[in-house]
């Protein structure tokens, strides 16, 4: 008599989470009521070497991993940008023409919405105008594990900006506009 093999059943720890572009497309989608223009994606990364000096113009060598941020984003309708963060379940709204300064200069908490403010400061500081957007974002990338989750999502946007803004921005000064909102 054979026995028919039995299949393992997937567990919360083994099953495949949604599918994160698709996620935020969907929420996109149900937040704004119209598709997105664009999609960025930007894999959380690992220091195989020089974890950390980075900021400081130090060397490194870093590994981007399996697992990223995706960003659903379109321009706003109006002058203020609409930031959704799916995994902070939260919502913020900014002018990204008049961004306040940095939280450095401000004293205050860093908090998930400094990300896209201090980009867009970071972007007039170099003399680039970035338009208002609606976006909506979110990823599979760890926080506080030390895979650069807030270095994804800064790229996510640079991303975006730099397609709906037909920006003239190449690979290398994305990481560099990057880092100057970070350190500064």
């Amino acid at each position: 008599m054979s026995r028919k093999p039995q299949t393992p059943q997937a567990t919360a720890s083994t099953a495949p989470g949604p599918d994160p572009r698709r996620r935020v497309v969907e929420a996109f989608r149900r937040r704004f009521g119209r598709e997105p223009e664009c999609v960025t994606r930007a894999p959380g990364r690992v220091a195989l070497l020089g974890a950390h000096v980075d900021y400081s113009d130090g060397w490194v060598m870093p590994a981007a991993i399996d697992r990223a941020i995706y960003l659903a984003a379109a321009p706003a309708v109006g002058p203020d940008s609409t930031l959704v963060a799916l995994d902070e379940g939260q919502e913020h709204r900014f002018d990204p023409n008049l961004p306040p300064p940095p939280p450095a200069e401000r004293g205050d908490a860093v908090d998930w919405s400094d990300l896209p403010v201090g980009l867009a400061w970071a972007f007039r500081a170099d003399g680039l105008k970035v338009p208002a957007l609606d976006v909506v974002y979110g990823g599979d990338v760890p926080q506080g594990a030390g895979v650069s989750s807030s270095a994804a999502v800064a790229v996510a946007f640079a991303l975006a900006w730099r397609r709906l803004a037909r920006l003239d921005l190449g690979d290398v000064q994305i990481p560099l506009l990057c880092r100057r909102m970070e350190n500064e």
